[in-house]
């Protein structure tokens, strides 16, 4: 069983190692779904019920959530502010129109203003569109290395 797992290990590292690394700007113009990416940006906002998500953004505020696929990892509070290099795979998640103005609810309890800002933009571009849905991307982590 400890090999299995030192092997796991091993691919996972060489896989990670492997993701070049884009700007959030070019994941978000061109989502490779299922794809083994690298990116890194500055921490906006930590999940405060439980830390498994962050949202990271860019110098021009292009956002991406970032989301551990383990629910034994979180992030810490203290990393708002930090600038991260993230590794993990691209991945979607649909949201309602309800659930997106819940999270902007959410998020202002939280005083987490780019948060709500980004929420802003997907309700005003469902309601320019007429759409009830909108894909959001998301990386589930697997690996994260604090920068700054």
């Amino acid at each position: 069983m400890k090999k299995i797992l030192s092997l796991l290990l091993i691919v996972i590292s060489v896989i990670v190692c492997k993701a070049q690394e884009q700007k959030i700007k070019e994941i978000l113009k061109t989502p490779k779904v299922g794809a083994m990416i690298s990116t890194q940006g500055t921490v906006h906002h930590v999940c405060h019920c439980s830390g498994l998500r962050c949202l990271i953004a860019d110098k021009d505020y292009n956002c991406l959530e970032v989301e551990w696929g383990d629910e034994n990892k979180s992030f810490k509070q203290s990393l708002k502010g930090s600038i991260i290099k993230v590794s993990g795979i691209l991945k979607t998640k649909i949201l309602t129109k309800k659930r997106v103005i819940e999270s902007i609810e959410h998020a202002k309890e939280h005083q987490s203003k780019l948060k709500i800002r980004e929420y802003k933009r997907i309700l005003s571009w469902m309601n320019k569109h007429k759409k009830e849905k909108y894909t959001n991307y998301y990386i589930e982590c697997i690996s994260f290395n604090n920068i700054k």
